[in-house]
């Protein structure tokens, strides 16, 4: 059974709608009606080069981020320290409390514990574990903001006229990673980088307008930025450096493409997919080469993350009638089950 596709990797869009700027959910993408032969018996091809010919944009002059904001935690909510049983920790969106918030959890589903409640998504690692940048919608603001587990207290990054979204730490810890929309509303997000403190920011992409870049994600070498975008009027994978030259396409098929999630040692990249008629999870060499499926149900799965040992990926889905995190092997054996409740759960990213 064929189901509109969730619009999980746009939450960018489902913000800018919250200040009127589009529907309240993004617009969904299209399930192609004659899905190409399974990528398990067809070749596939072979990776292009797209030129980047068009000129050097100019940076984005933005305003300073305010001070960081203390957050009070309630003296009644317990904060042990989570275990980190399963393989580690896993934070993701829930909305079991209301609006989105960001939750933690081991990486086996117990000690489910929420940081925050305010329409808060994409929730992405620090590269030493102790911060977690997100993607926030505070009331007219729509924002980037970090959560310091240490102090236990979220603060603003951004301080923008627009709408920021989908931040990915550099492996550095230097940079961040974003989806912008730099002039038009609701019609234009490019590909920006960005300092920690919210400062300095440099575009790296230029479109003609009516398309949309999605979820970067930093390669662990610092080499290259996999993301998505609809350049040719459905989703696919590419690769750029850091730069935003040298951009290269991975994939390409009648069906949508999208949240590349690259493996701990940057051989794979492991992505969602509507090619065989429903969403699921996909792997891939780092060149486009090679691709496996790792799903395979008439329900929908996305999101994948991979463990920090590259041995296990987790990602959401609805199978069980309700979107909840799962855990699999990375071969795609072994699912299993890691929450369960009423609410939605969805966008899991594993700690480093």
């Amino acid at each position: 059974m064929i189901r509109p596709a969730p619009n999980t990797f746009l939450p960018l869009i489902v913000f800018a709608a919250s200040l009127a700027l589009s529907a309240c959910a993004a617009a969904p993408v299209t399930v192609a009606t004659q899905p190409p032969p399974s990528p398990t018996s067809s070749p596939t091809l072979a990776p292009t080069t797209i030129p980047t010919s068009e000129p050097s944009p100019t940076p984005t002059v933005t305003r300073t981020a305010p001070p960081p904001t203390e957050t009070p935690v309630p003296s009644e909510t317990p904060w042990p320290a989570h275990s980190g049983s399963g393989g580690g920790v896993i934070a993701f969106v829930s909305e079991r409390e209301g609006s989105p918030g960001i939750f933690l959890m081991n990486a086996d589903g117990s000690e489910p514990r929420m940081l925050t409640n305010s329409f808060d998504t994409h929730p992405d690692w620090s590269p030493d574990g102790r911060t977690l940048a997100f993607s926030t919608r505070r009331g007219s603001i729509v924002a980037i903001y970090g959560y310091d587990l240490e102090a236990r207290r979220e603060y603003q990054i951004t301080d923008t006229d627009r709408s920021p979204s989908a931040p990915d730490w550099a492996p550095g810890a230097d940079e961040l990673a974003i989806i912008y929309n730099p002039s038009h509303p609701g019609i234009n997000y490019e590909l920006f980088l960005m300092n920690p403190g919210g400062s300095n920011f440099k575009r790296l992409t230029t479109s003609a307008g009516y398309q949309f870049y999605a979820n970067p994600d930093w390669s662990p070498d610092g080499a290259r930025i996999a993301f998505a975008a609809d350049l040719d009027e459905t989703y696919n994978i590419y690769l750029m450096d850091p730069g935003g030259e040298n951009i290269l396409q991975l994939t390409r098929n009648a069906g949508d493409n999208n949240k590349p999630a690259w493996s701990p040692d940057g051989s794979r990249i492991a992505f969602h997919s509507d090619r065989d008629g429903n969403w699921e999870i996909y792997v891939m060499d780092s060149d486009g080469g090679n691709l496996q499926r790792l799903t395979d149900n008439e329900y929908d799965d996305q999101w994948p993350t991979w463990s920090p040992d590259g041995d296990r990926i987790a990602f959401q889905s609805d199978r069980d009638g309700n979107w909840e995190i799962y855990i699999m092997d990375a071969d795609g054996g072994n699912p299993r089950r890691l929450t369960e409740n009423e609410a939605k759960d969805s966008e899991p990213a594993w700690s480093p």
